[in-house]
């Protein structure tokens, strides 16, 4: 859908109209929704959606009263998203209804901080509704049997899961936690590449802002509860890692809750002990076991 109203003087009456809207309640509720949506899966905040759906519907149904005419594309668009919001959860959907807004809102004469805002977290909801889209997709392609499933999800811990994720994540959590000063571990989380021991690797912020672990490993995982339960604890560790303030103590604790959360996924998922050549914070040839124990005390 063309997002820009149309040549006709209407639209631009159109547009005045909902600019608005700018400053009344129904900006401010779409950004907090998108505070969440950005930064969490659809799984975690879906059942807030549903009770704050009636409250976005009847506002841009009274925005639409503002139209004069009903051929724009604002217009359409209002339609739409409302259809959108009627509708069981279609995160994609939803997502690319928003950020459409943000386009079509911006165009008023009452630009400010809540469209910015709102432009912005938009645009960070689209991102990863993409994302898990792709994979959601990816995922149903394969046409297999349960016990293939099974088989599938545990050569991807004991391959993919091992090398990109946990033993990178036990790594970066040793060496963070050998630091003595907050200051230190503050640097180390946040500088975009630190050495583990044999080359430079990305920093733990900015591979959770590249997102690699979701792509090489947690959004490949079959079972919808395992990979809920990781995605439940990789969240609230990025979330943490990412934020403009990092209290180092709160995550130091939610990062140990994550990889202890990773270690009994793991060893449900065949892997009894790790290998790795190269990182190796915690002894060679160590039983998940072992490290369980070390990690299930994270509070």
């Amino acid at each position: 859908m063309d997002i820009n109203t149309n040549k006709k003087s209407t639209g631009t009456i159109d547009i005045a109209l909902m600019g608005c809207y700018t400053e009344n309640m129904l900006i401010d509720q779409f950004n907090n929704f998108l505070q969440e949506a950005s930064k969490w899966p659809a799984s975690f905040w879906g059942h807030k959606l549903y009770s704050a759906r009636k409250s976005f519907i009847l506002q841009l149904d009274e925005m639409k009263l503002s139209f004069k005419q009903k051929d724009s594309a604002a217009y359409s668009l209002l339609e739409s998203l409302i259809t959108t919001l009627n509708q069981p959860l279609n995160e994609l959907s939803l997502a690319e209804k928003m950020l459409e807004l943000s386009a079509v809102l911006e165009q008023s004469e009452k630009k400010d901080a809540k469209l910015a805002l709102f432009s912005e977290l938009a645009n960070k909801f689209l991102k990863r509704a993409r994302l898990f889209d792709t994979y959601q997709k990816k995922r149903a392609q394969l046409t297999i049997d349960a016990k293939q499933k099974k088989e599938y999800d545990q050569r991807l811990f004991a391959n993919e899961g091992v090398f990109y994720c946990l033993e990178y994540y036990l790594a970066v959590f040793k060496q963070m936690t050998d630091l003595k000063t907050p200051e230190e571990k503050k640097f180390f989380i946040e500088d975009k590449e630190i050495d583990l021991g044999f080359g430079r690797l990305s920093g733990l912020k900015e591979d959770f802002n590249k997102d690699e672990i979701l792509e090489k490993f947690i959004l490949l995982i079959l079972d919808n509860t395992v990979r809920e339960h990781i995605l439940t604890s990789y969240y609230a560790c990025r979330n943490a890692a990412v934020g403009e303030n990092l209290d180092i103590s709160k995550f130091e604790k939610v990062y140990k809750k994550f990889i202890y959360y990773l270690l009994l996924a793991f060893k449900e998922n065949g892997v009894e002990k790790l290998s790795s050549h190269f990182f190796k914070p915690y002894g060679d040839q160590l039983a998940l076991s072992d490290l369980i124990i070390i990690f299930e005390s994270y509070e």
